[in-house]
């Protein structure tokens, strides 16, 4: 099933507002921290061909996250 990426903003867009502002405080303002580490991870010990399933993303902050890096990584 192909999903538009217009599509796929306004899923997202109905997530309440509120969804990242309550992640941060149930994690003490730690999930910025622990999403980085876990880019890190990924990082060293996956392929750059490898596919990345970021399930249960909320709103996908972890899945740009990766994205953003492998891309400037595939630039140097």
């Amino acid at each position: 099933m192909e999903v538009s990426e217009e599509e796929l903003r306004e899923v997202y867009e109905r997530l309440p507002p509120s969804y990242d502002r309550v992640n941060a405080h149930l994690s003490f303002w730690n999930d910025v921290r622990w999403r980085l580490q876990l880019v890190k991870v990924i990082e060293e010990g996956l392929d750059q061909n490898k596919v990345v399933l970021d399930a249960g993303s909320g709103r996908g902050e972890l899945s740009f996250l990766i994205a953003r890096r492998r891309k400037d990584h595939n630039r140097s």
